[in-house]
């Protein structure tokens, strides 16, 4: 997932791990997010899906 959008909503590191189910164990600089995490995150920041490219 590359930031290139901002989020109307910002996410903080807990909503990360307790909502969207991420790791507190890896590391946090580059890691791969499943389907339902890159989902989960878009959903919960608000960004408008039109920008999104599949």
């Amino acid at each position: 997932m590359t930031y290139n959008a901002p989020f109307n909503h910002r996410l903080n590191r807990q909503e990360l791990i307790n909502g969207v189910g991420l790791s507190t164990t890896q590391y946090w600089g580059f890691f791969q997010l499943t389907d339902k995490e890159f989902n989960d995150i878009v959903t919960r920041g608000q960004i408008d899906e039109s920008i999104i490219v599949d």
